[in-house]
């Protein structure tokens, strides 16, 4: 029961704040990134922890690695919640979409390499059974992390060597990252789906938290090209980063 009302604490306060509190875009992201900051730091120590437990009682390495992977995965959370506050107090937008985009591109690469630590059925669909070949091929997956990466600081350097009148452009930049981030998603999801489809588990409801999982990360990934969509100034500056941040915290909390 305890950690149950943890988690709706955690998950109320950020969406009350942010739905009730101070509209001002600044003011929301500054709040968004210390969420971010906390949870982060909170989590990766629990998982951290965890993983030092589960290493003491002598079992495998390989089944427990996976919550070391997703305990550093949390903490890159925290890193980039600190790129946010720190661009945004020097007035560095651009950077902010910068880090954002990379620290994500590096959490995508260290939650692929939670997937071979989950387990599932001989009999779980083929897809499935790829997915979980794919992610044991570590280095293949920092390669492709560090393409996106790439691509993104080349797409850095393009956009600052131009002169732009319309600086919402600069949201397209999240481009690769999206990308790489739904795919990773969706891959560790479908994981989880057949892992809780598992009748030892008993866990067949939990489908249904992947389920929306799922669309609400679409929602915050994508969103964070809406400002370049050429919709209202009124919309992009009031509305969008309420129902962003609030996507967005959802679904952290969920994956979590």
């Amino acid at each position: 029961m305890r950690p149950i009302l943890i988690t709706a604490v955690l998950i109320l306060t950020p969406l009350t704040v942010q739905a009730f509190g101070p509209q001002d875009h600044a003011a929301l992201s500054a709040f968004y990134n210390w969420w971010t900051i906390g949870t982060g730091a909170v989590f990766a120590l629990v998982f951290y922890f965890l993983w030092r437990l589960k290493k003491q009682e002598t079992l495998s390495g390989e089944s427990i690695e996976g919550i070391l992977w997703f305990s550093r995965a949390l903490a890159v959370w925290c890193l980039s919640g600190i790129a946010g506050l720190v661009a945004g107090a020097y007035g560095m937008p651009e950077c902010a979409i910068l880090f954002t985009s990379v620290f994500s591109t590096v959490n995508s690469v260290f939650i692929l390499l939670v997937i071979p630590s989950i387990d599932i059925e001989p009999d779980a669909p083929d897809l499935v059974k790829q997915i979980v070949a794919l992610s044991k091929n570590k280095l293949g997956i920092i390669v492709g992390g560090f393409m996106v990466v790439a691509i993104t600081v080349l797409g850095f350097l393009l956009l600052n060597s131009l002169t732009l009148e319309n600086t919402n452009v600069w949201y397209w930049l999240y481009g690769p990252d999206i990308l790489f981030s739904l795919f990773t998603v969706l891959a560790l999801l479908l994981v989880f789906k057949a892992a809780f489809h598992d009748s030892r588990r008993q866990m067949s409801l939990m489908v249904w938290v992947v389920y929306l999982t799922i669309f609400l990360t679409m929602l915050a990934e994508i969103g964070q090209t809406v400002p370049a969509w050429g919709l209202p100034d009124t919309f992009i500056k009031q509305d969008f980063p309420v129902y962003y941040n609030v996507a967005a915290t959802l679904f952290k909390m969920l994956l979590i």
